[in-house]
């Protein structure tokens, strides 16, 4: 419906136009009708007005890779954070020769924004340069809306590849007003996406997800490190109206990832349909003021 509305017109509504407009597009894409957005119900109509009217700065520390790490410090959990081993402020100045032999590189400023390498004898370095320098020139605030971009400066960080990481689980908490509702949990992959079953805060299979995303056919075991994990993404959560809370179990040790403010760019289709209200309601605007 959307193409048919805007041929052609990606790029122009990403690079030229105004956040009201990118939301309207992307909604169109993903619903088929355009978002509410004066009187907001759905989970996607009120992530979209949060992103509109609710700019804290707040959330541009806690969304810059690197900024967030100040923000676990203030929270007394500076130990979930994975190490920085180099940082750099161009793709210019990266360099191989002192970095491990797997690390992750990634930019500060938005998500998708990272390159795994597993051997940097392997490595290309005028390749690896040419990619860095696509994301430090990249807004990527305009992509999807995601106004808690604006403003970073772009800067590139290298944390080392994790042992075991190709056996971590991810568990990405959705909060809300403080408290935990339910949790993602990632324990594969099949090439790039992810299989994932959404679980409630006392372990039990919820019957919904997210259009689009593969859903885990088995049932996991409760982790014993789950009320651990639950506690730390209390803790973070705790200043914001609704975020997501990234963390990682790695030979069983627990590691933050990040914190996510629009849950899949803003733009997730919840099924069955009738969870896009129900979550939606979820997330009290009247309550805004508390969180600015």
């Amino acid at each position: 419906m959307a193409t048919k509305l805007f041929p052609g017109s990606r790029r122009f509504w990403h690079e030229l136009g105004s956040d009201r407009s990118t939301i309207y597009f992307h909604h169109l894409i993903n619903f088929g009708v355009p978002p509410r957005l004066s009187k907001p119900k759905t989970y996607a109509e009120k992530m979209s007005w949060l992103k509109l009217y609710h700019h804290p700065e707040r959330l541009r520390l806690c969304s810059d890779k690197l900024g967030v790490r100040r923000y676990l410090d203030e929270k007394q959990l500076t130990h979930l954070a994975v190490p920085v081993v180099a940082e750099f402020e161009s793709s210019e100045q990266f360099k191989l020769t002192h970095l491990p032999n797997q690390f992750v590189v990634k930019a500060s400023h938005g998500s998708s924004f990272f390159h795994i390498c597993r051997d940097k004898s392997a490595s290309d370095l005028v390749d690896l340069r040419c990619q860095m320098k696509r994301w430090l020139n990249s807004d990527f605030s305009r992509w999807f809306a995601e106004t808690n971009y604006r403003g970073i400066t772009p800067r590139l960080l290298v944390e080392p590849y994790l042992d075991e990481a190709e056996n971590m689980v991810e568990f990405k908490f959705l909060c809300f007003h403080g408290e935990p509702r339910f949790v993602s949990v990632i324990t594969s992959r099949q090439g790039s996406k992810p299989v994932r079953g959404v679980y409630s805060m006392d372990w039990k299979r919820l019957g919904f997800g997210t259009r689009g995303l593969i859903n885990d056919p088995r049932e996991q075991p409760c982790p014993s490190a789950f009320q651990e994990l639950k506690n730390y993404a209390t803790i973070l959560c705790q200043d914001f109206i609704h975020v997501r809370v990234d963390l990682m179990l790695v030979a069983g040790k627990i590691y933050f990832s990040e914190l996510t403010f629009y849950n899949m760019g803003g733009f997730g289709c919840l099924e069955p349909e009738i969870m896009n209200e129900e979550v939606g309601s979820w997330i009290d605007l009247d309550l805004i003021g508390s969180y600015e």
